[in-house]
């Protein structure tokens, strides 16, 4: 008779807390579904760092301001960052921003804005072909941004 006191004891505990359980996972996934996700809200840009990094950017009403560093270790020339959207996105954001002159290993310049007017409180996606020639090759490299102007 002890035997199944035990058994029905340990039974009672193990129901009472996977039931605890089973709540507490449903209100997560609720909070997740009413709220969002978190990483999708921020600001960012991703992609390759090879010779140029995209190392902060912000969009506003009138485009896209890009911090860009040299990371290759060398000096770089003929550096050209061009940007495009999806076919059928508004605003087209298909422009060129430019940086003059040559940088210098771990030099950081601020480019923008491009030409094209973004409407406030709406999310964007764009993406930015960076190129440069560091004295032997000329290479590109594509970043993704997404911001809320």
């Amino acid at each position: 008779m002890k035997i199944n006191q035990r058994g029905q004891s340990a039974l009672e505990y193990l129901m009472t807390y996977g039931w605890a359980l089973v709540v507490i996972v449903i209100v997560v996934a609720a909070l997740v579904l009413l709220v969002g996700n978190p990483a999708q809200a921020a600001d960012t840009c991703s992609g390759p760092g090879a010779i140029l990094n995209i190392t902060n950017q912000e969009i506003g009403a009138s485009g896209w301001n890009l911090r860009v560093s040299n990371i290759s270790g060398r000096t770089l020339s003929a550096i050209s960052i061009t940007s495009s959207t999806a076919p059928g996105t508004t605003p087209d954001d298909n422009g060129t921003y430019t940086i003059t002159g040559s940088m210098a290993p771990g030099a950081i310049v601020t480019v923008g804005p491009s030409t094209s007017s973004y409407i406030a409180s709406t999310r964007y996606r764009t993406d930015f072909t960076v190129g440069a020639s560091d004295g032997d090759f000329f290479r590109t490299v594509t970043f993704s941004c997404t911001g809320t102007a």
